[in-house]
């Protein structure tokens, strides 16, 4: 119900329901509030999504994604520091990130890609056609998603 609620951008009937389901005494796990964080992350209501991601790290103090979340989120709405401190908040807290994978399909087969891993043997000329086509982003005045800045924060300040 609360992943309905939270798709059509009913934000606060949801947390009303949960609070209410608090209220009654019904445990809510941290999946319900991943839903209402992923539904207030679409919709843009950060305040609600900065509440439903503390309870999930109340219930999960580890899930790094919801330390991402949280982060991409102060960065979307220009808080930087307290991005940074979100970093921090996971570093202290002994919690890692698994890095990002990609998997490349064509004729000639498959290839599997780690963000990060400079071990990969056509590393440099990956690295190359990602400057390029970063490059002609520049050039378009296309600009990185807040995601790509959350993960320049990372490396910024690691």
């Amino acid at each position: 119900m609360i992943d309905l609620l939270g798709r059509f951008g009913l934000i606060d009937e949801a947390m009303n329901l949960l609070n209410k389901m608090s209220i009654d005494g019904l445990e809510v796990h941290a999946s319900v509030w991943g839903a209402l964080l992923g539904a207030c992350r679409m919709h843009k209501n950060f305040l609600v999504a900065e509440i439903a991601g503390e309870k999930i790290l109340e219930l999960e103090p580890s899930n790094s994604g919801v330390y991402m979340i949280l982060a991409e989120i102060c960065l979307a709405s220009g808080r930087r520091e307290e991005a940074y401190s979100m970093w921090i908040r996971m570093k202290e807290k002994g919690v890692k990130k698994q890095p990002g994978c990609s998997w490349i399909e064509s004729s000639i087969g498959g290839k599997v890609f780690l963000a990060g891993d400079k071990t990969h043997p056509e590393f440099k000329r990956i690295s190359g056609a990602l400057n390029l086509i970063y490059q002609e982003m520049d050039i378009e005045n296309i600009t990185l998603n807040v995601a790509a800045s959350c993960e320049a924060i990372e490396e910024a300040y690691s």
